[in-house]
């Protein structure tokens, strides 16, 4: 199954000991048995690609990640899983929010490249930079049943850019002083 215990040869991931844990009849989308493929192999990928990803799946737009993932979500790590993406990314919904829409609508993925959100991941609202496409997740009558995001951030590289520019002006209005 799914979730079933990993054997001794496969490596232990943390968030998919959380996904066996979690009572997922609690859910919308119910027991891990009774899961459509698209939603059961999307989540597969997932959780064993070392790649950041995130998935929304259902009506209830249901939250998925993998342990890459894990340093964005930051202090909301615990209760994640299963909770309501729109929830999950409160904060920054408006901007999120209807780029998934139109993947789950359309089937068409999107792609943004250093987009500006403002996370709260630290217990604090935090400028991040992220390039990503939201992609559709079929169920198995063909029909979009949720959304899987691929994500690079881009944080570090942004603002050290900026802080080079800023550097180099102060250089160039120095330039001749003593």
């Amino acid at each position: 199954p799914l979730l079933a215990k990993k054997s001794r040869a496969r490596p232990t991931y943390l968030v998919a000991t959380r996904m066996r844990a979690l009572d997922w009849t609690a859910t919308s989308i119910g027991d891990p048995r009774g899961w459509p493929e698209g939603l059961r192999a999307t989540v597969r990928i997932l959780l064993t690609s070392r790649y950041a990803m995130w998935m929304c799946w259902g009506p209830e737009l249901t939250f998925f990640c993998n342990d890459a993932y894990l340093p964005t979500v930051g202090v909301k790590r615990n209760w994640v899983l299963g909770a309501r993406s729109d929830l999950v990314w409160r904060e920054i919904w408006p901007e999120i929010g209807p780029r998934i829409r139109t993947v789950l609508e359309t089937g068409r993925a999107t792609w943004d490249e250093g987009l500006l959100l403002f996370l709260e991941r630290s217990g604090f609202r935090e400028e991040t930079y992220h390039t990503f496409s939201y992609s559709p997740v079929y169920d198995d009558l063909g029909g979009v049943g949720g959304m899987l995001c691929v994500v690079t951030e881009e944080t570090e590289r942004v603002l050290g850019e900026r802080r080079l520019a800023t550097l180099g002006s102060l250089a160039a209005s120095l330039r001749g002083m003593r």
